[in-house]
C-alpha cells in the first residue's frame, strides 16, 4: 500500500518502527501482563493496528529482507545450544499432536465447505486454505497456482482472509498455554518448568555477564556458514524451498558435534530472538483488514471455520490423550505458521525442548501440504 504515513521505501523510518515494536515486545515480556498474555501476541496486535490505521505500509522491501535473509540466520542462532542427544525423545512427542492438528485442518475444510457459501470456487478455496493451514504461506501460493483460479480476485481475497484469520489464530495459540483456565484443563509440565526457570533467571539477573561481541560475531559467522551450506545444498538438489530443512539439520550437527565449544558462547540466542521479534512485527504489518472487508468476508468465515474446527480437534485430543498443552500449542502453530514462527515462540517462552521439533514438524507440513490441499479441492469439488 502506498498511502501510509511511512512509505514502503522509507527504510530507516520503517526500521525505527519495527525496532520499536520489538522493544515493546521485549519490555512486555518482563511485565506481569506480558508474562500472562505473551509479548509476541501483543506485538502482533500493535503491528496490525499501526498498519491498518495507515501509519506503516502492509508491504515493503524491508519486510522481504527480514523474511528471506534475517530469519534464516536466526534459526541456527536459536539452535546452536540444541544437543540432538537431548532433544531426540522430545521430537517424537510432537509428532502425534502434529498429525492430529493436520487432521483437524482437513476436517475443518470439509465442514467449512458444507457450512459456508463462499461461491462456486468454494472447493478450491478450501483446498488452498487447507494447504496453508498445514504447511504455511508457501503452500498457499503453490496450490493456488496448481488450481488455476480463473478469477484472480478470489486469490487476493483468500490471501487477505488467510492473513487476518491466521494472525488472529496465531495470537490465540500463543496465549493458549498462558491461560489458567486451559492449564487447569490440560496441564503443561513444560510451561510450568519454563516459568520456574524464568523466575530463577530473573532473580539472578544481576550476575548475568554483558554481551560479548566476540561471541556474538562468532555465532553469526557460524550461522551464516550453516545457511550458506544448507540453502546451497537445497538449490543444488533443485528444491530451494527446503533450504530451512538442510540448515536445521546442519545446525543440529554443529550443535551436537561442537557442544563443548558452543556452550561457551553468550548472547547468540538473544540475537536470534531479536530477529524473530522483528519478523513477528512484519507479520502483523502485512495484515490488510480493508481488503478483507471489501472482498473476502465469506472467505474469511470459511477460513475461521477451518481454524475453529482445527482448534477444537486439537484441544479435545490433548485432553483425551493427555498431551502437554505447550506441545500441543506449538504443534498446532507449526501447522498454521510453518517452521520458523513456532520455533521462535517456543524459544521465547523457554520451551527449549520444543524448538527443534517445531521446525521439523513445520518442514513436514511444507512437504505434505501441497498434496493434501490439492486433494481437498478435488474431493470437495
Amino acid at each position: 500500500m502506498t498511502n501510509s504515513v511511512i512509505q514502503g521505501d522509507w527504510t530507516f523510518a520503517l526500521l525505527a518502527v519495527v525496532f520499536g515494536i520489538a522493544a515493546v515486545g521485549f519490555w512486555l515480556d518482563t511485565t506481569s501482563l506480558g508474562k500472562r498474555l505473551s509479548g509476541i501476541a501483543i506485538m502482533l496486535v500493535i503491528a496490525i493496528a499501526l498498519s491498518n490505521v495507515g501509519l506503516i505500509p502492509h508491504v515493503a522491501p524491508l519486510y522481504g529482507v527480514i523474511w528471506s535473509t534475517l530469519v534464516p540466520i536466526a534459526i541456527p542462532l536459536l539452535l546452536l545450544n540444541a544437543n540432538i542427544s537431548k532433544i531426540a525423545s522430545a521430537t517424537g512427542s510432537m509428532l502425534a499432536p502434529f498429525a492430529i492438528a493436520v487432521f483437524g485442518t482437513l476436517l475443518g475444510a470439509a465442514i467449512a465447505f458444507w457450512l459456508v457459501p463462499a461461491g462456486p470456487s468454494s472447493a478450491d478455496i478450501a483446498g488452498v486454505l487447507s494447504a496453508t493451514y498445514i504447511g504455511g504461506s508457501m503452500n498457499f501460493v503453490a496450490v493456488s497456482e496448481v488450481l488455476q483460479f480463473e478469477d484472480k480476485s478470489i486469490v487476493t481475497a483468500a490471501l487477505a482472509a488467510d492473513n487476518v484469520a491466521g494472525t488472529l489464530f496465531v495470537v490465540w495459540i500463543i496465549l493458549l498455554p498462558t491461560l489458567r483456565v486451559f492449564r487447569r484443563w490440560i496441564p503443561s509440565p513444560i510451561a510450568d518448568a519454563a516459568e520456574a526457570a524464568t523466575t530463577a533467571t530473573t532473580n539472578a539477573a544481576s550476575s548475568t555477564p554483558p554481551f560479548n561481541l566476540l561471541h556474538i560475531t562468532s555465532a553469526l559467522a557460524v550461522s551464516g556458514a550453516i545457511c550458506a551450506a544448507g540453502y546451497g545444498t537445497a538449490r543444488a538438489l533443485g528444491i530451494p524451498n527446503y533450504g530451512i530443512l538442510f540448515s536445521t539439520a546442519l545446525s543440529l550437527i554443529v550443535a551436537t558435534a561442537f557442544h563443548g565449544q558452543i556452550a561457551k558462547l553468550r548472547g547468540h540466542d538473544q540475537v536470534g530472538m531479536f530477529i524473530m521479534y522483528m519478523f513477528f512485527a512484519t507479520i502483523g504489518a502485512g495484515t490488510e483488514l480493508a481488503v478483507l472487508i471489501e472482498t473476502g468476508l465469506m472467505i474469511f468465515a470459511l477460513a475461521m471455520t477451518i481454524l475453529l474446527v482445527h482448534a477444537t480437534v486439537v484441544l479435545v485430543a490433548a485432553k483425551i490423550f493427555r498431551f502437554d498443552l505447550a506441545t500441543v500449542a506449538i504443534a498446532s502453530f507449526a501447522c498454521i505458521g510453518g517452521p520458523a514462527p513456532p520455533a521462535a515462540v517456543a524459544a521465547a517462552r523457554g520451551w527449549n525442548t520444543l524448538t527443534t521439533p517445531a521446525i521439523m514438524c513445520g518442514v513436514l507440513g511444507y512437504a505434505i501440504a501441497n498434496f493434501l490441499g490439492v486433494a481437498v479441492a478435488k474431493l470437495l469439488g
